[in-house]
């Protein structure tokens, strides 16, 4: 009995340190990059795609402040280096595989949403085509500084700390939808949408082995809802996108504040790729 005790306190004194750990690495990076933000204000009126875009790229400050701590405190840098690519399951190859899954899954969101009559798609608009690939890798990195910090990072440490594989991947799902609080609209609904989209990037990681998995269907899925069909990703609007999109009312598919983030049909969505996800983890393992 006495074991078991002092092993919670173990674990408890584990999750402290490391949700102070990173939130504390976090909000150093996301002081600086307010400052930066606020450079951006005068393009919102004359160039709002630009805008958009510089915004995403400005997830850079995150993976600088998290690289500098893990190669200069002794035995964190292999939380970093987990996005070289090797020769064995870690390779960029995987980048793809979690893209596609990605696409998939917004494209499946946002047809409910068409088909419901909460939004509608009326054409494509004129688009600067550099932009629009400055905008594809601006979006991979904001996408992988936050697979950094929530997945590589807090989970990883979770795991080397002595929790186990699903306690550790809720408690950094949680963590990564409480990272979007501040994000206009935020709610009941949002939260719990972007906790199991934490969800699902963490299960693809586990089950391919390789954080860049994690990093293609979180990509993906953010840029195809903001810059091709133009819809608020979790909660900020769209600046630039292929497509002409119209939100005409709330529903079970669609929240005109936050997007298809912000619906049930999102949620569900995400609970049957985890369940899917879980079932080919179960099957890998035996």
């Amino acid at each position: 009995m006495e074991k078991k005790n002092t092993s919670k306190k173990k674990l408890l004194e584990v999750l402290v340190i490391t949700l102070f750990l990173t939130y504390g690495i976090h909000y150093f990076g996301y002081f600086i990059r307010t400052r930066y933000y606020s450079l951006l204000n005068p393009l919102m009126e004359t160039n709002p795609g630009l805008h958009s875009i510089l915004r995403y790229l400005g997830h850079l400050v995150f993976v600088g402040v998290f690289a500098i701590y893990c190669f200069i405190v002794k035995g964190e840098k292999k939380y970093f280096e987990l996005f070289i690519p090797k020769r064995g399951s870690n390779k960029v190859s995987k980048l793809f595989i979690g893209m596609i899954v990605g696409l998939v899954m917004n494209v499946i969101c946002v047809v409910g949403a068409l088909m419901h009559g909460d939004i509608t798609i009326s054409g494509t608009k004129n688009l600067n085509i550099g932009l629009l690939v400055f905008a594809f890798f601006a979006v991979l990195i904001q996408a992988s500084a936050e697979e950094l910090e929530s997945r590589a990072f807090l989970f990883g440490k979770l795991e080397d700390g002595g929790f186990k594989l699903i306690p550790a991947i809720v408690i950094s799902s949680i963590y990564f939808s409480f990272l979007h609080a501040a994000n206009p609209s935020f709610g009941i609904i949002p939260f719990i949408s972007i906790a199991l989209a934490g969800l699902v990037y963490a299960l693809i990681y586990v089950y391919t082995d390789s954080i860049w998995a994690a990093c293609g269907l979180h990509q993906l899925w953010n840029f195809s809802q903001d810059f091709i069909f133009g819809l608020p990703n979790s909660g900020n609007p769209s600046g630039m996108s292929i497509l002409s999109s119209t939100v005409n009312r709330d529903g079970f598919f669609y929240n005109s504040d936050f997007g298809v983030e912000g619906s049930i049909w999102c949620i569900i969505v995400h609970i049957v790729v985890a369940a899917i996800l879980l079932i080919l983890i179960k099957k890998k393992n035996k």
